[in-house]
């Protein structure tokens, strides 16, 4: 577990540069999300921008940015993204393939389950 925590040191460090991030695994710890929130002007949406690394290929396989909301793990292979109410939508958040919308939030499948 040290090597990993090592890693996505390393790899926060690189991916979001000067800026503090907050790192969650997944629950078999085969992936992790790494995400920054970072406070725009007062009275406006923070600015998200999140990656997932997977141990098992050595890659980032997911990065994206957005306004406003959060992200969360899922399960262990899909993230929710919850974009913030009101709020037009810029950065890459239409990018993200809306692969299963339950109204207040979308699915990002990261791998197929096993």
């Amino acid at each position: 577990m040290e090597e990993k925590e090592v890693l996505v040191s390393k790899i926060g460090v690189e991916v979001f540069e000067n800026v503090s991030f907050q790192k969650v695994y997944n629950t078999s710890k085969t992936m992790v999300l790494l995400y920054s929130r970072q406070s725009m002007r007062s009275g406006s949406a923070n600015k998200i921008h999140f990656v997932v690394y997977d141990f098992e290929t050595r890659n980032i396989i997911e990065e994206s940015k957005f306004d406003g909301g959060s992200v969360v793990w899922n399960d262990n292979t899909s993230l929710k993204i919850y974009p913030y109410k009101g709020i037009v939508p810029q950065g890459t958040l239409d990018n993200i393939p809306n692969q299963n919308s339950e109204g207040e939030h979308r699915i990002l499948i990261l791998k197929k389950s096993l």
